[in-house]
């Protein structure tokens, strides 16, 4: 507290994210500005009466030029494939074209550092070739006793049917939660720039990393460019009931309510780290 230096340094601070909004893909502006400063040393704040903000950009020359030949992509173990081929023809069939691809042909055809980043490559090539806008994986962890859910500190793999990815988030405190699973790293295909969004800014190979001592911090994108779902199945039996379920609830059930919704979601510390 005997710095004589303002905090905040600046006025305002600005970020760009690319992502999706209302269906159409854009670039997201966000400013933040900082009214109040304070000078430590001499214990005094600093305040401005109004603030103006003046906003210039230009349209691109080449803009991105995204085919609509496929509305939905589905990723599954070949296992599933027999079992989601209902799906995918009650989707055709409602006018959602899709496209379905096993994560074995995809790791055969696609390169990337590990298998998570090896899907993300192929969905960002579905989506500049094809328009794909939604994302359906379908498989979780491969059993609830023998399987590990974390093969190391980017990811699970091994006995995952479709991978996840692991964040390097430390929250610091006496206890840490080094990371969570995200599958937001599957629909953050680009950055404000239009550059790749791989999650590993610094390409130190280790992912989505913030707060981890001695480790750079990634700068991540965040915004998603496409809708992603997952079904964490584990066998065929619970595949064929989530297929009945979304069959019956799209085509016997009132739409007029399917734009409002709750979803609920938390960490359950499963990894907390003493």
């Amino acid at each position: 507290y005997s710095s004589s230096e303002l905090y905040p340094k600046t006025n305002f601070y600005y970020t760009t994210n690319a992502g999706i909004a209302n269906h159409e893909h854009v670039v997201f502006l966000t400013v933040k500005c900082y009214p109040v400063h304070y000078n430590p040393a001499a214990n005094t704040l600093y305040y401005s009466d109004s603030l103006s903000i003046n906003i210039l950009y230009e349209t691109p020359t080449n803009p991105m030029a995204i085919s609509e030949e496929y509305d939905l992509v589905i990723i599954a173990p070949e296992k599933f494939t027999s079992n989601l081929q209902t799906l995918v023809d009650h989707k055709n069939s409602i006018g959602m074209t899709t496209l379905f691809k096993t994560v074995e042909d995809i790791y055969n055809e696609y390169s990337g550092r590990d298998q998570p980043e090896q899907i993300k490559y192929f969905i960002k090539d579905t989506f500049d070739t094809y328009g794909i806008e939604y994302v359906l994986l379908v498989g979780g962890l491969k059993s609830m006793i023998y399987a590990d859910g974390r093969d190391d500190t980017n990811q699970g793999s091994k006995d995952w049917y479709v991978p996840v990815r692991y964040t390097n988030l430390y929250d610091g405190g006496g206890v840490q939660d080094p990371g969570c699973i995200s599958d937001l790293y599957y629909a953050d295909l680009y950055d404000g720039d239009g550059n790749f969004s791989s999650w590993d800014s610094n390409d130190d190979d280790i992912f989505a990393a913030w707060g981890k001592y001695g480790v750079p911090t990634d700068q991540l994108d965040l915004f998603p460019d496409l809708y992603v779902g997952r079904l964490a199945c584990r066998n065929k039996i619970e595949v064929n009931t989530m297929v009945k379920k979304i069959i019956n609830y799209e085509s016997g059930t009132d739409p007029s309510w399917f734009e409002k919704m709750v979803v609920i979601g938390g960490d359950t510390f499963d990894d907390v780290a003493s």
